[in-house]
């Protein structure tokens, strides 16, 4: 029995795994500070679902948002402001580069 592999664009996977990089970076930057472990591991864990995900319609990539979201939210609740598109917050930056892990299509 043979698959048929989705080939991703390389500018496609080169740009998402740059946001997973960056991800990792605001991980390291805020761990101790506006994250504890287990959240800081939440995200890092939903960065790399995404980025691993052939479509958007990935079922461990979509459980991965699922709990990334319920933490962010939890998270902008407790401890975090949520910023604008002028004054980005970790809030913000988070987001934005999560969501660039993800496959386009």
């Amino acid at each position: 029995m043979s698959t048929i592999l989705e080939v991703t664009p390389k500018e496609d996977r080169s740009s998402r795994t740059a946001a997973y990089r960056e991800v990792q970076g605001i991980i390291a930057e805020f761990t101790g500070s506006k994250l504890h472990a287990h959240e800081a591991e939440i995200i890092a864990y939903a960065a790399e679902d995404l980025l691993l995900a052939s479509n958007r319609e990935d079922p461990t990539a979509l459980a991965a948002e699922s709990a990334f979201e319920t933490l962010m939210g939890t998270l902008e609740v407790e401890r975090w402001t949520v910023g604008s598109v002028e004054q980005p917050t970790a809030s913000t930056r988070l987001r934005r580069a999560l969501a660039a892990c993800a496959p386009s299509a």
